[in-house]
């Protein structure tokens, strides 16, 4: 059988075939269909009136990242612009404006690790464009959690993602903030059944969920829930309060109280008055015998009296 091509014209054609599979990068699910692991990100400065500008990236997965500042001036003088990362200078160069005017410079940086997140910066005389790069954030819960001696402790996290199907923690870790990362880990080769850590997907977010049953009064305390990313880790913070039952009694106890000694004092008040009243009848009974018999031993006395000078 006889082919059309030459078998060198062949063999070149598997060669780019290779060559094209080896080196076109794999996409990955990050939010957008054939996603790859390439991302560029720009800053544009249109105007003289635009001195600073700030752009956030989130990243949760080994990302080639070009950075670039395009400084729309509409002519033709180089412009030298300089790179940092926080305040270390990491390139420099002087960016040729084209035909339109624009002139633009570019950052290449790969990001394997949180020692390359960070914040970089394109900076040229009066002009800065800052990338900040960063994985997820860790949402806690703001106010405390309330719950009592006996009962069972439902703690929540979540992170936001920066695309609506990116990929989640590579793994949740819950500790208590006042104790050691490695000692405190909850429901990870512990002994106690008490800790159960849950990891979910709800309305595209993810989220993880500590359980804490039959609590004490020990378990006050701020728990930690750390998100694992393949290139750094974030946390938040939930409030735990364990109250006694007692503890909501107390007020309506001291309303209880407050109402015994009232009534107390009110029925002492009335003993006290009563005893009074009937002391001061007494004394009025005794005021009104002895009227009673003071007239009538003065009329003996003058009977007498008169009797003598008759005799």
């Amino acid at each position: 059988m006889s082919y059309p091509y030459s078998p060198a014209v062949l063999l070149a054609l598997q060669c780019a075939v290779l060559c094209f599979a080896a080196v076109a990068p794999d996409p990955i699910h990050d939010g957008e269909e054939h996603r790859t692991s390439s991302r560029t990100i720009n800053i544009n400065f249109s105007g003289s009136a635009e001195l600073a500008k700030q752009v956030p990236v989130l990243l949760n997965s080994s990302k080639h990242l070009q950075l670039s500042c395009t400084f729309n001036f509409g002519h033709s003088h180089p412009i030298k612009v300089s790179w940092v990362k926080g305040d270390l200078e990491i390139f420099n160069e002087t960016a040729l404006p084209d035909a339109s005017g624009n002139a633009t410079s570019t950052y290449n940086v790969s990001i394997n690790n949180s020692n390359d997140l960070g914040s970089y910066a394109c900076k040229s005389d009066t002009l800065n464009g800052t990338f900040n790069l960063k994985v997820p954030a860790t949402e806690g819960r703001e106010k405390p959690l309330v719950s009592y001696v006996g009962d069972t402790a439902v703690l929540k996290c979540k992170t936001h993602e920066p695309h609506k199907h990116s990929l989640g923690p590579l793994r949740w870790k819950w500790y208590k903030k006042s104790e050691e990362l490695e000692k405190a880990a909850l429901g990870e080769n512990t002994t106690s059944d008490r800790y159960v850590v849950k990891e979910m997907f709800v309305n595209e977010k993810y989220e993880t969920v500590l359980n804490i049953k039959s609590l004490t009064e020990e378990d006050n305390g701020i728990y930690v829930c750390s998100a694992d990313f393949q290139v750094g880790k974030s946390s938040g913070e939930v409030n735990l309060k364990v109250l006694s039952y007692m503890v909501p009694l107390k007020p309506f106890l001291i309303i209880v109280a407050e109402v015994i000694v009232l009534v107390a004092l009110i029925l002492l008040y009335e003993v006290y008055s009563k005893k009074k009243q009937k002391t001061s009848d007494d004394d009025d009974k005794e005021a009104e015998q002895a009227e009673s018999l003071k007239p009538e031993g003065t009329n003996g006395m003058e009977e007498s009296s008169a009797r003598q000078r008759k005799v």
